[in-house]
């Protein structure tokens, strides 16, 4: 295994991706970025990962490179209706009151979904409005949904989820909203799934935020700990004039700390303390008397079971609207607001539950992994793994576990182990290109080139349009100067890529598209024309 990064080397880049995506790794973060750097050279086939640093470095982080970055450095943790009083006081206080300051004009209402990971938080937005808006077809209503990881809003637009999503939903939200699907999964009603418009988007980037002055209500929450002190101050600013005059903030308990010197109102609604933009009156602590309820409440048993009302309400859905195209509307606030000496202090922060009983081993495991919690999973999967090697017959089955009990020790930097269960998966399964690939990656890393590159031959060999595999070889044979052979196995990879839609993410990549990949090859061959 290559030695860790220096200190200096990792201060560099702990810097440039500061300024480049907002992402704050402190020195007391450097061993989480050394491994998360590590894993994406590993993947993209650097022999060198302080190579592939000092790439990085070479030059200002373009776009292409900090999407790439973004499914190795972000990590999302989410589910639906996830701290449940922000919820209650979106769908009990903040709603009815804009509802009513709307009705019969205009009727309108922007939510933005920032940082939304892999889509719980801005589906469970699209159930509230559903549950809360009798007429919904009479409403304008978008719901705006970003994340700077490309992977994770691929995923959410997909809309299908494991039960590991579901801890936080009443079960007759669930069964209301939701079809099972093979292997414990859940589809997403097309219904509500198409109130939400997914965009790819850094809220770090002050260019991309959206719909100035426009919207309703932001969520952010659990993501603003991950920024520097002084680019969280950059980002609420910059909510704070996207949000309409009277428009509302929900960030997570624990980040409300970093609310104490902007100008939003902290409004304390039934115990829990939300923001709202008051241009006339900044930082005043106000209390919130809570409106006769009119709409459904929150997990209130719905008429019939979806299966018998398979269409709900039609949505008006117009895209992002332009500054233009929507007069400013003036909040009416019909709740009557009275001052209080103090804003309660937050309630203490949500523990994370653990995976429910019904998940399997193996899904137990595979939740851990996408959290980065790779001990955990060795922990899981290494009895069952081994209690399957034991068997007289393996089967394909036992490739799952063995595979991600290979990747999870690859990520702890654990190589001998990976490179083992590696190869008892392609024992079962020696025709499977993705195994071959991934134990190139392990090869590679531990400097056993000439074993890589048949490694990934194989890949290639078992899955000619497997393009990383194409990439890979180029790349290994790019850094060893043999220029020719690398272009070969580069237009090759380009040529797949060409009948590959752009925005389609790549398998056995992190968030790297098509179209990334494309101008990364590329740049490569036009490099390797010597």
């Amino acid at each position: 295994m290559t030695p860790p990064l220096s200190l200096e080397l990792l201060r560099q880049l702990s810097e440039r991706i500061e300024q480049a995506m907002g992402l704050y790794f402190p020195p007391d973060r450097f061993l989480d970025l050394d491994r998360k750097i590590r894993a994406a050279a590993r993947e993209l086939a650097f022999l060198d990962v302080e190579a592939f640093a000092n790439w990085l470095l070479s030059s200002p982080l373009a776009s292409d490179r900090v999407r790439m970055l973004a499914g190795y450095l972000t990590v999302g943790e989410t589910y639906f209706y996830r701290e449940p009083r922000a919820w209650e006081v979106l769908q009990r206080e903040i709603l009815p009151t804009l509802l009513t300051s709307r009705a019969g004009e205009n009727q309108r209402l922007r939510l933005w979904s920032a940082a939304c990971s892999t889509g719980e938080e801005p589906y469970t937005m699209a159930m509230t409005l559903a549950q809360t808006i009798p007429s919904l077809q009479d409403w304008q209503c978008l719901i705006l949904a970003t994340d700077i990881n490309p992977n994770v809003i691929h995923r959410a637009k997909a809309g299908v989820y494991s039960a590991w999503s579901f801890r936080g939903i009443p079960s007759e939200l669930k069964s209301r909203y939701f079809c099972p699907l093979e292997k414990g999964q859940f589809a997403l009603h097309p219904d509500i799934k198409k109130m939400v418009t997914f965009a790819e988007a850094n809220i770090a980037n002050p260019d991309l935020i959206p719909n100035s002055g426009l919207m309703d209500v932001i969520f952010c929450r659990n993501v603003l700990f991950y920024f520097s002190p002084e680019r969280v101050k950059r980002v609420l600013e910059r909510f704070y004039d996207a949000l309409v005059d009277g428009g509302w903030l929900i960030v997570s308990p624990v980040e409300t700390t970093y609310l104490t010197d902007l100008p939003f109102v902290p409004v304390l609604i039934d115990g829990t303390t939300v923001y709202r933009k008051d241009a006339l009156n900044p930082r005043k602590p106000m209390g919130w008397s809570v409106p006769t309820p009119w709409f459904v409440p929150l997990g209130a048993e719905p008429a019939s079971p979806l299966v018998e009302t398979p269409a709900l309400p039609r949505m008006v859905w117009p895209p992002v609207f332009a500054p233009e195209e929507l007069p400013l509307p003036k909040p009416v606030f019909v709740a009557a607001v009275s001052p209080v000496a103090e804003a309660a202090p937050p309630p203490p922060p949500v523990v994370v539950e653990e995976p429910e009983a019904t998940l399997s081993l193996y899904e137990q495991a595979q939740r851990a992994y996408e959290l980065g919690k790779y001990e955990y999973v060795v922990a899981t999967l290494l009895p069952l793994c081994r209690s399957l090697d034991t068997e007289a017959r393996p089967t394909a089955d036992t490739n799952q576990p063995f595979t991600l009990l290979a990747r999870a020790y690859a990520n702890h930097g654990q190589l001998a182990e990976a490179r083992s269960w590696c190869e008892k998966a392609l024992r079962v399964d020696q025709f499977n290109p993705s195994l071959h690939y991934l134990l190139a990656t392990v090869l590679l890393e531990q400097e056993r080139v000439t074993e890589a590159t048949r490694a990934l031959q194989k890949a290639v060999y078992a899955d000619p349009d497997f393009v990383l595999a194409h990439f890979a070889l180029g790349n290994l044979l790019h850094q060893q100067r043999r220029y020719a052979d690398a272009n070969r196995y580069l237009t090759s990879a380009l040529s797949i890529l060409r009948r590959t839609p752009m925005e389609d993410i790549l398998p056995e990549s992190e968030g790297l598209t098509a179209g990334r990949l494309t101008a990364l090859v590329n740049s490569m061959l036009g490099g390797n024309r010597r």
